[in-house]
């Protein structure tokens, strides 16, 4: 997707010019140019590229998830500091997200969440 950095490494071969280059403005965009063969790969947080696939039909069976991962890099939740409450909306959320983590609430909802089509 253009404007996001995948790591410094990626991010130091694309500048080398050996690879060719092809922008998409969002990951279903991204996901339609792959299948029907505009370019050979894409690169994609897999959470993102299994929700935003969803309404393309037969995705999963036309193409394969590679690995290692080009990078993997930790996802943050954001609370505004001037919402009233704020302090107390995070310490709640934090509470109840280790809860479900302790509970197999999360990977649950994750499973389901990734299952691809």
């Amino acid at each position: 997707v253009k404007g996001f950095s995948y790591g410094a490494a990626f991010d130091e071969l694309m500048k080398t010019g050996d690879l060719r280059i092809e922008y998409a403005a969002e990951t279903k965009q991204l996901a339609r140019m792959l299948i029907h063969r505009r370019v050979s790969v894409i690169i994609e947080n897999p959470i993102a590229l299994v929700y935003e696939t969803r309404g393309i039909g037969g995705f999963w069976t036309k193409v394969r998830e590679v690995t290692p991962p080009v990078s993997a890099r930790p996802a943050y939740v954001a609370f505004a500091k001037k919402r009233p409450g704020a302090a107390e909306i995070m310490a709640a959320f934090d509470r109840a997200l280790a809860a479900m983590k302790e509970d197999g609430t999360y990977d649950r909802i994750m499973a389901q969440a990734l299952k691809r089509n």
